[in-house]
């Protein structure tokens, strides 16, 4: 989950990035949706205008671009590893506790094999690692947040379970039918087409395997969201999909959809947990956003939504 991200569009591979340049998305998604102090941090590393300025050539901004988010591995490099693997890494809403319920819906067992599709700093993978006993290979466009990922596997002893690389999540670089499942946990709504990232998960597992996803979804008022958000400063860099669209894209895939459960209530309860908790040390931009996020859910306009599928076998 890249904090200045990157988006593949098809096969044009690196030659255009898409950038919020607002203070939001300068941050780490944990800390929107866990109220940590990263939103200063970031802040003390590099002022970013408030304007949107939505398509540079990297070769212009990638510098800075991994200079931030090389601030912001350092940062995450600090934590024990035990805040990373039950809390810090976990960069979405309802955060480990999330993490868990999700896991715990895939069969996971000792020994299977399992690729995190935008791993980031590598909560998930970890947590899979460690308590499940899978053996785990966690993909992020960031090259920092996966050195991140690797220290932290290596300082919670889990090297000889987990594999972190840089990969595109379009063009992925394993053969066909080389994973048990895949999982994808707040990552799509921040990809413009998600059409090959489905297509190649489908690809890389093996028959009869799963492909799940914790993601948010756009809902019947999503015209009417409001912005920022956790993952987009305006509708611009605000790439959700309904339900229907989504199941029509998993299909076409190839994966025959197994379940679909709507996390609408445990969000409410989690975010209004969250900003109860951290009300004397948000700021006010990043309440606003996180009560806009709260007001969209609330109204039917998006929400979190766990969908698996399985690959026929």
């Amino acid at each position: 989950m890249n904090l200045m991200r990157a988006f593949i569009n098809g096969h044009t591979g690196l030659n255009t990035i898409i950038i919020d340049c607002g203070k939001f998305n300068a941050q780490p998604l944990h800390d929107i949706f866990m109220g940590d102090e990263g939103f200063d941090f970031i802040q003390r590393v590099l002022f970013m205008p408030d304007h949107f300025l939505p398509f540079l050539f990297l070769r212009i901004w990638y510098p800075v671009i991994m200079s931030i988010e090389s601030e912001i591995a350092r940062h995450y490099a600090k934590k024990e590893s035990s805040e990373i693997a039950r809390g810090q890494g976990h960069l979405h809403i309802g955060g480990e506790h999330a993490t868990r319920y999700f896991l715990d819906q895939l069969g996971l067992r000792p020994d299977m094999s399992v690729l995190d599709i935008g791993c980031g700093v590598g909560g998930p993978a970890l947590l899979a690692a460690q308590d499940y006993g899978c053996h785990v290979t966690g993909i992020d466009l960031t090259p920092d947040f996966i050195e991140t990922a690797r220290a932290n596997a290596k300082t919670a002893a889990l090297e000889s379970r987990t594999i972190f690389q840089t990969a595109n999540a379009g063009q992925l670089d394993f053969a066909d039918h080389c994973f048990d499942l895949a999982i994808m946990v707040h990552v799509g709504m921040n990809i413009p087409d998600k059409e090959p990232v489905y297509q190649e998960a489908a690809r890389v597992i093996k028959p009869g395997g799963l492909f799940a996803i914790y993601d948010i979804l756009a809902k019947d008022h999503a015209a009417k969201m409001l912005y920022p958000c956790p993952w987009a400063r305006s509708i611009k860099t605000s790439f959700l999909t309904d339900w229907r669209t989504t199941a029509d894209l998993l299909s076409a895939a190839g994966l025959d959809i197994v379940k679909q459960e709507d996390r609408t209530d445990y969000a409410i309860d989690a975010i209004t947990r969250m900003m109860e908790k951290t009300a004397n040390t948000l700021s006010e931009f990043r309440r606003g956003a996180m009560q806009n996020l709260l007001t969209n859910i609330k109204n039917n306009a998006c929400g979190p939504s766990i969908i698996i599928t399985r690959k026929p076998a």
